[in-house]
């Protein structure tokens, strides 16, 4: 009876051992098809999206813009959406300053999300942009403009000293369009004239508003 009794409690604790080994084994197992998803997810958008690129109207600083304050760009050529909505050449995109829902590193964050398009007669569509890059104010004596070259294999950017001291990083599966990352304090300033490159498409059904 002792013997069995002991055999039972040894038993017991190899047991009560292997759980834990267990449980990480299967939180470990769960996070590659989580970033999988998430891969998928940011595919399927991709492949939905247009590359384009828009001209900033106006200055874009930390110091001065706060949340939900709102900023537009023109689009520089007309593009077709697969929805097969059509945004001519000079619509105006428009967007809001907003929370990093990226959780980029940086001393000074600076997130942006372009959500509408403004057309000639008034109307606004909704529509999903993410900017890919930036090019610096253009003179108008350059040869050779600017072109986009974006394609739905990117998924993410991170991209160093885009303007002066600060960092770029977008995700097609944010709904941010980008986030600016400085080293600096308060030091986030986007020049007008900057020409985003972007991949725009539709609003997607599982964006949402940050508060």
């Amino acid at each position: 009876m002792k013997i069995y009794c002991k055999t039972l409690a040894l038993t017991a604790v190899i047991s009560a051992l292997s759980m834990p080994v267990l449980a990480q084994s299967a939180s470990e197992a769960g996070s590659p098809g989580m970033r999988a998803s998430t891969d998928s997810t940011a595919a399927s958008e991709a492949a939905q999206m247009v590359a384009a690129i828009a001209t900033l109207r106006h200055t874009l600083d930390a110091d001065k813009d706060h949340l939900d304050s709102t900023f537009e760009a023109e689009l520089d050529h007309k593009i077709t959406l697969s929805d097969g909505t059509v945004l001519p050449s000079h619509a105006v995109l428009i967007g809001k300053i907003t929370r990093d829902d990226m959780h980029a590193a940086g001393t000074s964050e600076f997130a942006l999300r372009l959500d509408q398009a403004r057309l000639k007669d008034g109307k606004t569509v909704p529509i999903k942009a993410t900017i890919v890059d930036i090019a610096r104010p253009s003179s108008n004596t350059d040869e050779n403009p600017e072109s986009n070259n974006w394609t739905s294999e990117t998924l993410t950017v991170k991209q160093l000293n885009v303007v002066s001291g600060v960092d770029l990083h977008s995700e097609i599966a944010s709904n941010d369009s980008a986030v600016f990352v400085s080293t600096k304090k308060h030091d986030v300033k986007v020049p007008a004239g900057s020409e985003f490159k972007l991949a725009i498409g539709p609003a997607s059904n599982t964006s949402t508003s940050t508060n």
